[in-house]
Order: structure tokens, then sequence, then C-alpha cells
């Protein structure tokens, strides 16, 4: 089910339906999602992760340290997701992640952070299906399997 949300999504940010055929489709949402993967943990430069949920244990801590622990547990538990505005995500990430994205998407932060508000909490569900966080080879699976989607 997640899967197909995920689908929608990536509909959503790489523009399809909302201009004619003619306009390719803008590159920032898929560049976007790219980033909340490398973010996540399962980067192509690797990076240096920590064993368990690596990048998406820090996201998580972000989260918490900011007050908006239940909003980050909704995502990751099999219920509903609490949705976030941009600010809050703004205050999860951190600055220097969302300019980060913002730069490799080559849009303005106040372009990035309605789709990274939109995205994340799709992304996390569902590299969570059983409502924990899973350890650094199964999130390396699920977000290549994510990724591989992206195209």
């Amino acid at each position: 089910m997640s899967m197909d949300l995920f689908g929608q999504l990536l509909k959503g940010l790489a523009g399809t339906g909302t201009s004619g055929p003619a306009a390719p489709p803008p590159r920032g949402g898929s560049d976007v999602l790219s980033s909340i993967f490398d973010m996540l943990g399962a980067g192509q430069s690797g990076g240096s992760q920590t064993a368990s949920g690596g990048g998406l244990t820090d996201l998580i801590k972000g989260f918490q340290n900011e007050g908006m622990g239940d909003v980050i547990s909704s995502w990751i538990g099999t219920g509903e997701n609490k949705t976030v505005t941009p600010d809050q995500v703004r205050q999860g990430l951190g600055k220097e992640r969302v300019q980060e994205v913002a730069q490799r998407s080559g849009l303005s932060i106040e372009s990035v952070l309605p789709m990274l508000a939109a995205a994340l909490p799709v992304v996390i569900d569902a590299l969570t299906p059983k409502g924990q966080v899973p350890d650094q080879a199964a999130l390396n699976q699920g977000v290549q399997g994510l990724r591989s989607r992206l195209g």
C-alpha cells in the first residue's frame, strides 16, 4: 500500500500531470528524493554511518530534539502519518541538510521545504514497513529499491 503512495509521490514531485505532455518534468523533484535517500544512509558516497539505522537514526534524533518525536514516530509506526509543515522540516533536518538538498536540486530552500514535507513521511513510512527502524543493511536495501523506482 505504501508503495502506491510512493508512486503518487514520485508523480507529484516529478510534476507529471500538472503540465502538458510537451513540458519536461522539473528535475528538482527527483533530486530532492535522491537527497533524502542519501540522507537516510544509502548514498553513493557511503559516508560515515553508524551500524544501526545510520542516517535514519540521525534524522529521527533531529526531529526528537526539536520536540517532534511523536511526528517521526507516526511515520515509522504502522498507523496514520502525521503531517509536517515546511518550517518543522527545516527544524528537524537542520539548516545544513536543507541547504544541501537545495543546492543539489538547484532549487531555492523555499521550494525544497514543501517537497521535503511531502516526501519525508512517505519515504520513511515505506522504509519502515514493520513499524520499526531497520538495521543498516535492510535500510540500504529499502532505499535502493525506492531509488530504482526513481529511475
